[in-house]
């Protein structure tokens, strides 16, 4: 899969409540990762309100 260019992971990244939670999100909330681009997310579960939204979609 890594030599196929035409693949790509579309990411919709978001934080609901506090926005410190989901390291990697951004305003726009989307992102593309192909071959060789990762995109980094994470998640930091605490006691703190609210959480991550997370949504992928392939490309093929």
């Amino acid at each position: 899969m890594a030599d196929t260019p035409s693949v790509s992971l579309d990411i919709r990244y978001a934080g609901n409540g506090d926005v410190r939670q989901c390291g990697g999100a951004l305003p726009n909330d989307r992102f593309t990762a192909t071959p060789g681009h990762p995109v980094p997310l994470t998640v930091d579960t605490d006691n703190r309100p609210g959480g991550c939204r997370l949504q992928l979609r392939l490309n093929v």
